[in-house]
């Protein structure tokens, strides 16, 4: 949907419950509701209205990145499409390449043998896991207790030298945590908080106490269901092309028959001689016995 429609339909939609709103609320409150209050709520909607459409634009740019507080992760990740596999069998290492396919609706990593992915097997257990980056080799290892096999719990293979990690459940996906991201989300997600606040305090003229309580209930309510829905509006979804199959018109001059050939009008002629004959034939034999 277009960023510009999505922002006028938010204005509008903020500036209406806004007028509404406050006549009702500040009716009950204060007795008298605060004068010029379709201006109020105009320039209330403008400033919320216009937050929420840049936190959209901004996830256009970065999807599911600068998610809401309860929807986005704090690390990032990167996905590979191949993947070398380590193992230990005897005192060599052994090295399997998986290269990530899809398989119905699943995305698997399979080797050259058409085999899944599987961390341990007879011949040993999966120690490292190396992908490419920027033409080198990045190594993950893990580690594995003294008759080499896997401690219990859940398995990471740890950057060697680093922070990131591959979890075993899909070996091509790097994990790397977002330092920078966490703050951007907390900034977005304050600055929808305190947008609310500063409107319903200086422009709507609620006290402060109320414009904190008000502003609280609408950033939650924003933010679990609204948001949400905004951005499955402005991410771009992926265009299934059905194929187009066109079907011959009925007048279509190259659907006419084919011209019989020389034997089949021949014989055609033929029934159709016989065929008059015996009807002659039938018709004599009636006039007779009539007669």
């Amino acid at each position: 949907m277009n960023l510009l429609l999505i922002a006028a339909l938010i204005i509008t939609s903020i500036a209406v419950l806004a007028y509404i709103g406050s006549m009702v609320l500040q009716s009950w409150l204060y007795s008298v509701p605060a004068d010029k209050m379709p201006l109020r709520s105009f320039v209330t909607a403008l400033l919320a209205g216009g937050f929420l459409t840049l936190w959209c634009w901004i996830d256009t740019k970065n999807p599911g990145r600068y998610d809401t507080l309860f929807s986005f992760s704090s690390y990032d990740t990167e996905d590979f499409d191949v993947v070398d596999a380590v193992k230990k069998v005897g005192e060599e290492e052994k090295t399997i390449r998986y290269t990530r396919r899809s398989v119905g609706t699943k995305m698997v990593y399979m080797n050259d043998q058409n085999q899944p992915f599987r961390k341990a097997d007879a011949e040993g257990a999966i120690f490292a896991l190396i992908v490419t980056e920027k033409d080198k080799p990045v190594r993950f290892i893990t580690k594995l207790d003294k008759n080499g096999n896997f401690p219990p719990g859940e398995i990471q293979y740890r950057e060697e030298g680093g922070k990131r990690y591959i979890d075993d459940t899909m070996i091509g996906r790097v994990n790397r945590p977002g330092t920078l991201k966490v703050i951007y989300v907390l900034l977005l997600n304050f600055g929808h908080f305190l947008i609310w606040t500063l409107s319903l305090w200086l422009v709507m003229n609620y006290a402060l106490g109320h414009a904190i309580s008000i502003a609280c209930c609408l950033w939650l309510v924003i933010t679990l269901l609204i948001m949400p829905v905004l951005f499955t509006k402005t991410r771009k979804q992926e265009k299934v092309i059905t194929p187009q199959v066109s079907f011959p018109s009925v007048n279509d001059p190259n659907l006419s028959e084919p011209e019989p050939k020389d034997e089949e009008k021949k014989g055609t002629r033929q029934f159709q001689d016989s065929n008059g004959n015996g009807i002659a034939i039938l018709w004599i034999g009636s006039a007779i016995s009539n007669s």
